[in-house]
Parts: C-alpha cells; sequence; structure tokens
C-alpha cells in the first residue's frame, strides 16, 4: 500500500532504519493513515523495535518536529522517545489483519461545530467531543 508522506517524515523514518538494531516494523496511524490529514497534522509512528531501539534512538536522531514517534516493547507497551507520550496496544485494541493493515480504537477530539462521520462512543465538556475512533495503521516499513 502506497501512502504519501511528507519529505522530512521519510528522512526521518530512514534515520530510523540506518539504526543499530534496526526497528521490526513502522507503522502509520492517526490522521494521515485515515484520510483525516491536513497541512497542519502531525505524523504518527508506531515502531516495533528490540528493547535496545529505543536507547539507539535517543542517542542518535534528534527530536522530530511534528512527528510522533512511539516505541512498542515486547510487553505491548509503548512510550513516545522523546514527550511523556505512554501507553499499551492492549488499551489500543491494537489487532493486525493483514501484512500491512491493522486496526485500532483510536481518540480524536473534536469541536461542537466540526462535523463528523463516526459515531463518538462518549463526549466530555460542553465545547466539544472525545471520540473514540475505530482507526487503521498502514505499515511503511519493510514495505511489503
Amino acid at each position: 500500500m502506497k501512502i504519501s508522506l511528507p519529505q522530512h517524515v521519510l528522512e526521518f523514518v530512514e534515520s530510523m532504519t540506518t539504526l543499530t538494531p534496526p526497528p521490526d516494523a513502522i507503522w502509520l496511524i492517526g490522521s494521515r493513515a485515515n484520510g483525516r490529514a491536513t497541512e497542519q497534522s502531525d505524523t504518527d509512528l508506531l515502531v516495533f523495535a528490540p528493547p535496545s531501539f529505543l536507547t539507539a534512538l535517543r542517542a542518535r536522531v534528534p527530536a522530530p518536529s511534528a512527528i510522533d514517534c512511539l516505541v512498542v516493547d515486547a510487553q505491548g507497551g509503548y512510550q513516545d522517545a522523546w514527550q511523556e507520550k505512554s501507553g499499551s496496544l492492549a488499551g489500543l485494541k491494537w489487532k493486525q489483519i493483514g501484512a500491512d493493515t491493522a486496526r485500532y480504537i483510536g481518540t480524536k477530539w473534536v469541536s461542537d461545530v466540526e462535523e463528523y462521520d463516526d459515531e463518538p462512543t462518549y463526549s466530555v465538556g460542553t465545547s466539544g467531543q472525545l471520540l473514540q475512533l475505530n482507526e487503521k495503521a498502514i505499515c511503511i516499513y519493510p514495505s511489503t
């Protein structure tokens, strides 16, 4: 499956794949994988890698701009290499459904004036809704 990514994202992915140890797989998630990206959208990556990858990544690759890079450990927990973001694949209900496709539950905040096709699971506040969405993920490395 071919995806068009910004040049800085392609360069970041390339820098990760040249590390020792290299990642096992890199998946595109979020708005870019699900057709909602705008010019202001960041890029969300889920990186499956051996335990020493996270240390190598932090030591050898500068923190990227407009990229969230969630590195998954062997137990299915993940953390961003440079930000305070963490969670688990179990919490996302991650399920790989093919060599280059997976499904998971993602969240998106939408204001009251923004329309969205998916049904909200729950909402908070009076100025918008926090939606839980059935999202897709696309494997971008290795290429299939």
